[in-house]
């Protein structure tokens, strides 16, 4: 009967370990043109990436959804931070005790000099469109973002493209006084 019970205990322990799963889903932000030609193409900001955990009652669908909602949570708190020139808590690594995710950042290389420093994405945004190529005037650049991944990371309506700003404007003779164009910039990791 002992060894019944030890043989029983040990099928179930696969099961158990399985309780939870994890899936993720991608992002990324843009800096973008806009249609009257004032600015160049598209470059990439950042890389985002989220996980959703579940349970294993749970389809992998809808970890990705919690993936996908904390991605939407990062952009919007991205946006309402972006002059505090850090990385906002909802963008940073760490499980969140109410949707059970983990959210991390990384930049498209790091720059130097910029004026409120390295972890500044929104100085990331102000140097693209006024320093490549050198602007002096006022531009207009819309911050695009993007989610990606299997079922659950588009959302209902299948779209998977926002704006964190269609029609940001930024004045490049004011941005240069503050010394965004800088030096040119030294990447300290690879693209």
């Amino acid at each position: 009967m002992r060894n019944f019970l030890l043989i029983f205990t040990l099928a179930f322990i696969p099961l158990s370990a399985a309780a939870e799963i994890t899936r993720g889903c991608g992002g990324a932000i843009f800096v973008q043109n806009l249609p009257d030609g004032s600015f160049r193409e598209s470059e990439r900001i950042m890389d985002l990436n989220a996980s959703g955990r579940c349970s294993g009652v749970s389809t992998a669908n809808n970890c990705r959804v919690l993936a996908r909602l904390a991605l939407l949570e990062c952009y919007d708190a991205l946006w309402a931070e972006r002059n505090a020139h850090v990385v906002p808590a909802a963008c940073k690594p760490g499980f969140d005790t109410d949707s059970n995710r983990v959210n991390w950042t990384r930049f498209i290389g790091i720059y130097v000099n910029l004026p409120g420093g390295a972890d500044s994405w929104i100085d990331r945004v102000r140097r693209e469109a006024c320093c490549n190529p050198r602007q002096f005037d006022d531009v207009t650049v819309s911050i695009r973002w993007i989610i990606t991944g299997d079922t659950g990371c588009w959302g209902d309506s299948g779209a998977s493209t926002g704006f964190l700003n269609p029609n940001y404007t930024l004045n490049c003779q004011r941005q240069r006084l503050r010394g965004i164009c800088g030096q040119v910039p030294q990447r300290t990791n690879p693209e």
